[in-house]
């Protein structure tokens, strides 16, 4: 019999900017957004679970000090959308109910945070794709949720193509599957 499990990673989630009585509550829907970097067009991508009119919490996975290493930051805010001026942002239902503690954990058992930018440190559009088709895969989102947000992408890249370029860095996930076949003889 074949076993497969993660390597064991160190986490890179940082929650101290974490209420912890946001934790139970139920999350209204995602939204991604993207917003102009400092002295730049291009857009950094990122989710706020909205929780309500005027709260949500922010799943952000930003390089770390070495410019590549992926640090999941997930605060709460007090309000449901980035406060920025030039951004582009795209609403998703979820397929079930979920609270943010649930989502916080799902981030974390799936090791969405151990992620790498490329060496140009980009990658944040490409991590949140990636979220996306999990959340997808495992029912939390509906079916085509994921197409819909490339779809939403693909019509932002036409009217802002140095934002929103049709291609963006793809980091790598790095956390590791180790198989161990076991005899059962």
């Amino acid at each position: 019999m074949l076993v497969a499990d993660y390597l064991t990673q160190p986490s890179t989630t940082f929650t101290r900017l974490l209420d912890a009585a946001d934790n139970s509550n139920t999350i209204g829907t995602l939204l991604l957004t993207g917003s102009a970097l400092e002295q730049t067009d291009l857009y950094h991508w990122r989710f706020y679970a909205t929780m309500s009119t005027l709260r949500s919490v922010l799943f952000d996975m930003t390089p770390g000090s070495d410019g590549q290493t992926g640090t999941l930051m997930i605060s709460s805010k007090s309000t449901s959308a980035t406060t920025s001026s030039h951004y582009s942002s795209y609403n998703i239902s979820l397929a079930t109910e979920y609270t943010i503690g649930q989502l916080v954990d799902w981030f974390k058992k799936e090791k969405m945070d151990q992620y790498r930018f490329t060496s140009e440190g980009t990658g944040c559009r490409h991590w949140c794709v990636e979220v996306l088709k999990k959340l997808e895969d495992e029912k939390i989102l509906s079916i085509g949720s994921t197409d819909q947000f490339l779809h939403f992408l693909a019509s932002e890249s036409e009217l802002k193509p140095l934002s929103v370029p049709k291609i963006t860095g793809q980091g790598t996930f790095y956390c590791k599957w180790f198989y161990i076949n076991i005899s059962t003889s």
